[in-house]
């Protein structure tokens, strides 16, 4: 089997550091949860998945969110 230098390097691995899970400016909750909240509203992260949002003024589901 010849081997060509376009698959030499199929093995290589890079440095990367690990991808964010959430927005830098959420305000992290342990290792795999965080709230983001601004004046358009807010959503709270969990393993990157996004599982509450809601809007400017919706009081109640904010605070069901933060439970």
């Amino acid at each position: 089997m010849e081997t060509t230098s376009e698959n030499q390097n199929s093995g290589l691995m890079i440095g990367q550091p690990p991808l964010l899970l959430v927005p830098k400016e959420t305000l992290p909750i342990g290792d795999s949860a965080g709230v983001y909240e601004d004046e358009r509203g807010g959503a709270v992260f969990i393993w990157g998945n996004v599982v509450y949002t809601w809007g400017p003024g919706d009081e109640p589901l904010r605070r069901l969110a933060a439970v």
